[in-house]
Formats: structure tokens, sequence, C-alpha cells
């Protein structure tokens, strides 16, 4: 017993040292400009250094110049690397943001640690620049591990031209190099005083090597719903075996186990957000505990960036100018009406399958959903208990009421609000379903359905949140699914039958453009109608992850 006991201790300590000693999961980042206007798109791309990571979720955050987060996404991270873009509110106003971009694992590191960058972003305001010193010029950086070659035909390319840019890339015996690469083509005012991403890593190589892990998170390798929970009208933690996270867009249940308060459940992989609703269904138990997430909210703010105030350039002021004259040629050339959505159809497809269903419009109309269970629906009543107005269901197969209100289902969401129910507007039904046999409560519903079950759809499709909004409903953010870069197609060769002229500063951006077998890669765009001098840069990673940079420029007259 004493050999088992030392050779356990000798495992938990050796464990602990490997938990310490891990290193930083290190990130950089190319962004297509170095400052963008409010109602613009920030496109980007995360490259993590050295041996492949752990953590499978990239999170990206914009902090605001008074520290707070005012925008989040979750990105999936494959071949050490994941890129997506974020749609900068019109209504944010000129400041000087932060760029954070980390896994959860870098947090168990110091602030200076966990990648941070300037994010300069000029609102639509009547305090936005008009015009001001130039930024400084940042340097142009290229790898002493390989050299990469750029050819942009024509060299001086026309306005609304096919614009073709061949890259190769070697090693310094001149053997080709397999890589991946994010490529940027921008008007080259707004690339100015923007590190590369083979800067950055030289600003890391400065920071400390002897920095540890707190150990406080670990590698986040799946999505997870993860919080506490009380009992109701108390500050006892909950113990249940009967939790359950209920997906109102997936109409699904997971259940789980809560103990000492503290519950986690894994998610299938999802993009966008989801709506959950978390519930106890214990017997005897009331259904709805107080419940509190962890979300990336409940991690101790990082202190903004020390900056006194945004960055001034003579171009923003023109810039802004000319982002005000795009949207108003947007509306001088909008050739389409918008379209009409499409009416309301008759027929409806459920995912469940009911003991009994009603359209209610080939019913006579009744002044409520009360109304029309007193007279329309049997094996359904409305009863008074302890004083107040119950709908009741009947087992259709003993024919005795169930101990219990059913289950409520208004346009998949769960709800247990009786009395809302019963003054719901006839006119704002659409469709009733109705569960009541042991059997096709069980195959579909399990113990959630043991009282049985009503399903209603409302005519919009979208119930009013006073019907859920105690019922611990809550908006859970899955991956973010990266955009494609809106840009006319050189092959269909549509670009010419529009009529709308294109002021854009960022040209082209294509953040997944690999080498072939001779280090070779070939990207195509059309160039818009801006002229001027245009910096392509090109940001990479080899297959042995030696991170790259470097620029070219053109011009068109």
């Amino acid at each position: 017993m004493k050999r088992i006991f030392l050779f356990i201790s000798f495992i938990c300590f050796f464990s602990a040292i490997d938990l310490f000693s891990q290193e930083m999961e290190n990130v950089v980042i190319h962004r297509d400009k170095s400052f963008y206007v409010a109602g613009e798109t920030l496109w980007y791309k995360a490259y993590f250094l050295g041996k492949p990571v752990k953590s499978r979720i990239l999170h990206v955050e914009i902090i605001h110049p008074e520290g707070k987060s005012v925008y989040h996404q979750k990105l999936k991270i494959e071949d050490n690397q994941a890129f997506g873009e974020i749609d900068i509110p019109v209504d944010w106003v000129s400041g000087l943001y932060t760029f954070r971009v980390y896994t959860l694992w870098n947090l168990n590191f110091p602030d200076q640690y966990v990648f941070q960058q300037e994010l300069p972003i000029y609102g639509k305001d009547e305090n936005s620049p008009r015009s001001y010193s130039k930024l400084n010029q940042s340097k142009s950086v290229q790898s002493e591990k390989v050299n990469i070659d750029v050819h942009i035909n024509p060299p001086i390319p026309s306005r609304r031209e096919v614009v073709k840019i061949n890259l190769k890339i070697t090693d310094n015996s001149g053997k080709p190099v397999k890589a991946n690469m994010s490529v940027s083509v921008v008007d080259q005012r707004f690339s100015q005083n923007l590190a590369s991403v083979s800067q950055q890593v030289e600003e890391m190589e400065k920071l400390p090597s002897s920095a540890k892990s707190t150990g406080t998170f670990s590698y986040q390798k799946k999505l997870m719903v993860e919080g506490t929970a009380w009992e109701e009208n108390s500050e006892k933690l909950l113990e249940s075996n009967y939790f359950i996270i209920w997906s109102v867009e997936d109409i699904k249940p997971t259940w789980t186990e809560v103990k000492q308060g503290k519950f986690l459940v894994e998610l299938d992989d999802f993009t966008g957000n989801k709506t959950l609703q978390i519930h106890d269904f214990s017997p005897f138990r009331s259904r709805n505990p107080k419940v509190k997430l962890w979300s990336t909210e409940s991690i101790p703010p990082i202190k903004p960036l020390a900056v006194n105030e945004l960055s001034e350039a003579k171009t923003a002021g023109e810039y802004l100018n000319l982002t005000q004259k795009r949207d108003l040629l947007k509306v001088v050339f909008q050739l389409e009406s918008p379209i009409d959505p499409p009416p309301i159809q008759d027929s409806l497809t459920s995912p469940f399958s009911p003991d009994k269903a009603y359209f209610l419009d080939k019913y006579i109309p009744f002044s409520s959903l009360e109304s029309f269970i007193g007279e329309g629906m049997p094996w359904v009543s409305v009863r008074m208990v302890n004083g107040q107005k119950t709908i009741m269901m009947e087992n259709y197969d003993t024919k005795d009421v169930f101990e219990l209100p059913p289950l409520f289902l208004i346009d998949h969401y769960l709800s247990f609000n009786n009395q809302e129910m019963l003054k719901l507007p006839w006119k704002s039904l659409r469709y009733i379903e109705q569960f009541m046999r042991t059997k096709t409560l069980e195959d579909q519903f399990g113990l959630l359905g043991r009282f049985g079950v009503l399903s209603m759809y409302t005519r919009s499709g979208v119930p009013n949140p006073k019907f859920y909004e105690k019922e611990n409903t809550f908006i859970f953010q899955g991956f973010h699914e990266p955009a494609k870069f809106p840009a006319p197609d050189f092959m269909e060769n549509m670009y010419s039958k529009d009529k709308v002229p294109d002021f854009r500063s960022t040209i082209f951006w294509n953040p997944e453009v690999n080498t072939d077998e001779n280090g070779q890669a070939e990207v195509r765009f059309i160039h818009l109608d801006t002229r001027g001098e245009f910096e392509v840069r090109i940001e990479g990673r080899t297959e042995k992850g030696e991170i790259f940079s470097q620029t070219a420029k053109y011009r068109v007259n």
C-alpha cells in the first residue's frame, strides 16, 4: 500500500511540474489595415508559433478605450492557425481600441504575454478627425530563414484590371518551401504603422522566457457550458441528478449532474449563437433554480494599452469623406428594390409526432387559449390549483389527470408560465400539438414529458420574451464562421456590369494561400476604382513552423 501511495504521489508531482512548466501558446496576427472607420470590416489571420497548440478555441476581443470588452468571437484552431473578420458597428465612436487575441491557456500568464495590439477606429461622429499629422511608416521585415520572390503582373495595372501576384518561397539553399500564407492588398496610406508578424515575433522574443503558468485555466478543446446553480429562493448550492440544458434551436435536451452547485456540459461544435434554457427536473422540486454561467466576461479585465489618445493621421479625414461618398454612391446607383418577406405558409413541418394537432385557422376564433382549451381540446382542462387557474392534462391511456402541469413549448422555447399561457391571444397562434399517450411522451420527451406536453407555434415564429424570460434563458456563443472577402469574380467577368464605384481601401484579402511542391503560389483579383500606391503584404508560416513576412508595392494611375 505504501508503494502505491508513493507511486501516485510521484505521478501527481510530475503532473504538477508539467502543468506549471508548459509554454505559452504564442500567437501573432496579420491584420489587413492599420486603422478603420466605423461600419467597415476588419480582416485578420492568427498564426501560432512553435509546436501544435493543445487549445482548439481562439478568443478574439475588441477592448473599448475605457477597458471594457465590447466585441468577442470564438474561432476553431486548425493546423495551428485561424482566421476571421469583424464587422465594426457603425455607431462606434472614435478612439484607440485594443485588439486582443488569446487562448484560455494564455490567461495563465502575465498580461504582457497575452497578444494585444493598438486598434485605431474613427467613428462617423462630429468629433471625427479631419486633418492630422502623418503616421510613422512601418519598416518592411524579410525573414532570414526563407526567401520570398514577389512578381506583380502587370507592374502598373489600371483600374478594374485583373492583377496577378506570383509568389515563390525557397530556403537559403534554393529549395522550395511549402507554406501557408495570408495575402492582403491595401492602399498603402492605410497600412502604415502596422507591425508584421515577423516584427511581432521579434517583440515576443524580448519578453523574459521564465514566465510560468498559474494553472488557473486549462486547455480549451470543446465548447462547454459551465456554471453554478442554487436552490430557487435560497443561497443553498444545488445537488441534482436531473439537470437539463435545453437547446431551443436544436430542440434537444442534454442531461447532466450538479455537484456542490457546479455543472459542466460539453456541446457539439456549432457556428453562430444558440439559445439555451437551463432547468432542474428532479422529482418534486422546483424546475427553475438560480443559475449563473461562466463566460469570458468573468475573466479579470486586462488593462488597455497605455496610450493617451488616438493616433492622428491626415489620411483619416480623407478616408472618412471617401466612405461617406461611397455610401452616397451606393444609394444613387441602387437598382434593385428590397424583396418583400415571403408570406407565412399554411403548412408546418414539425420535428415531433404529436398525438393530436390543431391548425387554428380551421377553427372558429376564440378569445384566448383558455377558451379554446375549455371548449375545443379534449384531455386538457383549466383547473384551480392553489387558488390559481392552471392548465392540466390527462393521460390518454390511464384517463388519470397528471400530477403536475404539462411541459409547454412555445416556438420550441421551454416555459412553465401557466398564467401567461392562458392569456395567449388567439390571433397570435397558428398551430398546437398535443402529447398525452405514455409511449408518445416517453419516446420523444423522456423525463421531460412525464406530465404531458403542449407545443405551440406563433404566427411570427418568435414568442414574446415574457413567456420564458424567467426560465434561465441564455444566449451561448459558438464558433464564428469566417466570411469570404467580398470581391468581384474576374472568372465570370461580372465586375464590368457593376455601375457602383468601389473605393475600398482593402483591395484584396485571402487568408488561405498555399504553395505547391515547387514553393509557388498565385493569387488573382480585380483592382477597384481607387488610384495611388498599394501595398501587397504576405504573412505566413512554413510547414516547419517558421514565420515569415514580405511586402511589395504597385501603383495605379
